[in-house]
């Protein structure tokens, strides 16, 4: 019996990332990959629960100096400014980056 490949969350998100961008069912890309259907799983139902702890903020009050646009273009996607902060979002954007800036802007009080 072959000895399972243990990967870090850095891998298994890479690979939920590629497998999300194949276009392929779960069982031909855990094939062409070699990784065990049922384990693929457990890494998409965990990075799935991880995705849904993500909390918005809503910006009631803004400085005077302060203002916040947000424009949509059908190529470039979404662009978000708030002062001299621009996110520029598309279909590639990671979740786990908006993640991370929706809790730097909530840390920050924004």
């Amino acid at each position: 019996m072959a000895k399972s490949k243990i990967r870090s969350k850095a891998e298994r998100t890479a690979l939920i990332h590629d497998f999300l961008a194949s276009g392929l069912q779960k069982t031909a890309w855990c094939k062409e990959k070699g990784i065990p259907y049922t384990t693929f799983c457990k890494w998409l139902a965990s990075y799935k629960e991880s995705q849904e702890t993500v909390r918005f903020v809503e910006l009631t009050e803004q400085p005077d100096d302060i203002a916040a646009k947000v424009s949509q273009d059908a190529t470039t996607g979404l662009l978000v400014e708030v002062g001299i902060c621009k996110v520029h979002i598309t279909e590639a954007t990671p979740i786990s980056l908006l993640t991370k800036l929706v809790k730097a802007v909530n840390n920050a009080n924004v």
